[in-house]
């Protein structure tokens, strides 16, 4: 798992203007450490998904294991160390090039109460830099249909690549 080197801060913001405002910390976070923290979020973010039918039952097993071989790797956001969002990414290559490293954002919640503002951009664009600057991707891929989502991607660089399809069997 991918750990921020020793010594070296977390990313950070913070208005200095207010001294009162929560410091905001940006950081790769390894999955093992933070799990326990992790499942209220998730309980969370799969409450507000359109999902329906479909149960919340996460592969627990399966994310430990992609964690432990360095596969998974968790960007974190915390409001004076509290966590109120993550962006979870799936680290592969591309089957027919494997050149190609992706970065699959398989994951991204920010608690409600902090969505006003700019603070999710933040964080995305905070572990954007983060892939580029570790090294760690060529490209980033998300799966949404979120239309403000899409809407804030296209705005920062993302183009449509592919159209998804699925079909219940």
């Amino acid at each position: 798992m991918l750990m921020r080197p020793e010594g070296q801060s977390p990313r950070r913001r913070r208005r200095h203007s207010d001294p009162e405002q929560p410091e905001i910390t940006f950081g790769w976070e390894p999955f093992g450490l933070i799990a326990r923290e992790l499942r209220p979020l998730f309980v969370r973010h799969y409450a507000e998904r359109p999902n329906g039918s479909i149960p919340f039952d996460l592969d627990w097993d399966r994310l430990f294991d992609y964690a432990n071989r360095g596969i998974l790797h968790a960007w974190t956001a915390r409001a004076d160390a509290v966590l109120i969002g993550y962006i979870g990414y799936v680290l592969t290559t591309a089957l027919h090039t494997q050149t190609l490293r992706l970065a699959i954002a398989d994951a991204i919640y920010l608690v409600p109460e902090w969505r006003l503002g700019m603070l999710g951009l933040e964080m995305w664009r905070a572990s954007e830099a983060a892939l580029k600057d570790d090294d760690m991707a060529d490209f980033v891929e998300m799966d949404t249909n979120d239309p403000r989502l899409i809407k804030a991607l296209s705005r920062d660089g993302f183009k449509q690549y592919a159209v998804q399809l699925r079909k219940a069997l």
